[in-house]
C-alpha cells in the first residue's frame, strides 16, 4: 500500500501541492511588533551568507532585517550556541546571519530588502571589516551568545568555521502542509486571522484564486488548518489579507 505524501514547497510566498513527493516543516514564530513571522534554520554544517539568502529565499522569506531593538531582542532569542559557530583562532564565536550587507567601497550598511538602515546594535569593536572589502551581518558577542552584531565577509576566512545557521523573515502568514491518516493537513498559525485562503491550479497571469469556503475550516490551539484528500494536478495556497 502506498504511504501519503505530496510535492509541497514555495514559490513566492506560495504553497504548491501536487502528486507525490515529501512534505516541508516549518518553524515560523509570530512578532506582534512586526506583524512578521521569523524562522531560525540550522545549518549543522555551516552555511555561506550568499548560500543563507538564497535559501531563504527558497523559502519563501528573506534574510532578516532588524529595524528596532524590541524585534531584534525577539529575533535574538531564536537561537542559541548551537546556531554559532565553532570558537576561531581568537577564541571567538560566529553567530547566525541577518540580512544586512556592505559592499567594497562603500562606507554605509544596508538591509536587502532597502528599509533603511538607521538601527544597528553593533558589539563593542565593530564593525573592523575583518576578512575582507565585502561585509555580511551577523550575530556577534565575542565568546558568548547575545544580542549584538558583527561584520563578516560572509565566505570561510582562515582560522573561523562558518556560522551554523540563519534567520528568515517572513511578510506573509507561514502555510505548512503535512500528510496525515489519508488526509493533507494545510495549516496556518492563529495570528493569521482577518486573512483569506485561496486556491489555484496554476499561478502567474493566468491564476484565477478562488477563496476556499470557510466553513471547511476546523480549529485547534495552535491555529486553523484545512484537511484535504489526495488530488491528482495542482493546486497552489496563499492567504490573501
Amino acid at each position: 500500500m502506498r504511504g501519503v505524501s505530496l510535492n509541497i514547497g514555495w514559490a513566492a510566498g506560495l504553497l504548491f501541492l501536487a502528486g507525490l513527493v515529501f512534505p516541508v516543516t516549518a518553524g515560523q514564530v509570530y512578532f506582534a511588533g512586526t506583524g512578521h513571522w521569523y524562522e531560525a534554520v540550522l545549518v549543522p554544517a555551516g552555511i555561506t551568507w550568499n548560500d543563507a539568502r538564497t535559501n531563504a529565499t527558497l523559502r519563501g522569506g528573506y534574510l532578516c532585517t532588524v529595524t528596532n531593538a524590541a524585534e531584534n531582542t525577539f529575533v535574538a532569542s531564536l537561537v542559541d550556541i548551537s546556531y554559532y559557530s565553532d570558537v576561531s583562532i581568537n577564541n571567538d564565536i560566529l553567530g547566525p546571519w541577518l540580512g544586512g550587507l556592505r559592499h567594497a567601497n562603500e562606507s554605509n550598511w544596508q538591509w536587502i530588502t532597502g528599509e533603511p538602515f538607521t538601527y544597528f546594535n553593533w558589539y563593542g569593536n565593530q564593525p573592523d571589516g575583518y576578512g575582507g572589502s565585502e561585509q555580511r551581518l551577523q550575530y556577534y558577542a565575542a565568546a558568548n551568545v547575545g544580542t549584538t552584531w558583527g561584520d563578516h565577509p560572509g565566505d570561510p576566512i582562515a582560522g573561523y568555521s562558518l556560522p551554523r545557521g540563519y534567520i528568515v523573515e517572513y511578510d506573509h502568514p507561514a502555510i505548512t502542509a503535512t500528510p496525515t491518516n489519508g488526509l493533507t493537513v494545510i495549516s496556518w498559525p492563529a495570528e493569521a486571522t482577518g486573512w483569506t485562503l485561496e486556491t489555484s491550479p496554476v499561478v502567474g497571469g493566468g491564476a484565477v484564486w478562488t477563496p476556499v469556503a470557510t466553513n471547511l475550516y476546523q480549529t485547534n490551539a495552535a491555529g486553523f488548518f484545512l484537511p484535504t484528500t489526495n488530488r491528482t494536478g495542482n493546486a497552489f495556497f496563499r492567504l490573501r489579507l
